[in-house]
């Protein structure tokens, strides 16, 4: 059974362009506690978005510990979701992947059928057979 961990980013302040939003003060605070709820240490996909890094940053300041960091586009908010999916099947460990909506909703949904959107700082943890549609369910919101 594979467990992916989905980590839709820190509250970030409203300024644009958009790959250069920080997180505020408070979304700092939501993503450092969702620390507790991640193995020690994990894969992890995240979105080059300077938001996304600074909520895997606050990760690792709480001891959390990436096995293999990958960056990648592929988690950018508007990017197609057939495109991380083709990318996620051939995967066969643990992950966390650290983005942005609408993407990440729409990836729980098609994996598992859950219909929500993601608040900002929300973990998700799936699991399933495989990182495909329709293969996971729900564990943990946080």
């Amino acid at each position: 059974m594979a467990k992916l961990f989905l980590l839709r980013h820190g509250e970030a302040r409203a300024q644009h362009p958009d790959h250069s939003r920080p997180l505020t003060a408070k979304g700092q605070l939501e993503v450092a506690a969702k620390a507790q709820h991640l193995p020690s240490s994990l894969l992890v996909w995240v979105s080059p978005l300077l938001r996304a890094q600074q909520s895997l940053e606050q990760l690792q300041q709480q001891g959390f510990v990436p096995q293999a960091l990958v960056q990648t586009s592929a988690l950018e908010p508007d990017e197609p979701l057939d495109a991380l999916l083709k990318l996620l099947w051939p995967v066969q460990q643990d992950l966390l992947l650290v983005g942005h909506n609408p993407l990440l909703s729409s990836l729980a949904h098609s994996l598992s059928g859950l219909s929500l959107a993601m608040q900002t700082g929300q973990l998700l943890i799936l699991e399933g057979d495989c990182l495909a549609p329709h293969c996971m369910q729900l564990l943990e919101s946080h």
